[in-house]
């Protein structure tokens, strides 16, 4: 049975791995992003992955309309490669979810060569495991 990546969002060496701006830093971009002063602000990396910050509405306007909260090279053409981006107008609290959601969803599209479908489905699950632990803190 293939080793799927969702195993393991909840081991330390995968959360150690993520490299993320402190909140203070977030807020700053989200600030940049909001006032047009940035299209987009780097905010962490897992390892070659970078994480970003964008406009959400230039996306829609010059690449996808049906660009909603983030994606990910693996599914975005326009995505440059190893990036992932989130729209700057999702609540600080979302991002660390959407972080998983993106990060899990490229790890099997690119490492097993999983359709979207399926990497998208296995993301879900990821993510809503994230979440529901997230309310037990």
């Amino acid at each position: 049975m293939m080793n799927t990546f969702k195993e393991h969002v909840f081991e330390k060496e995968f959360w150690h791995n993520i490299k993320l701006v402190p909140n203070h830093k977030l807020i700053f971009a989200k600030q940049m992003i909001e006032k047009k002063k940035a299209f987009k602000v780097k905010i962490g990396q897992w390892k070659a992955i970078k994480i970003y910050l964008v406009d959400g509405d230039v996306v829609k306007i010059k690449h996808d309309m049906d660009f909603v909260e983030a994606g990910n090279s693996a599914v975005k053409h326009y995505i440059p490669k190893n990036e992932v981006w989130l729209d700057a107008h999702l609540d600080l609290e979302d991002i660390p979810f959407n972080i998983c959601h993106e990060i899990v969803e490229f790890f099997h599209m690119e490492t097993y060569d999983m359709d979207y479908e399926k990497a998208h489905n296995i993301a879900n699950v990821a993510e809503k495991q994230m979440r529901i632990a997230h309310e037990h803190i």
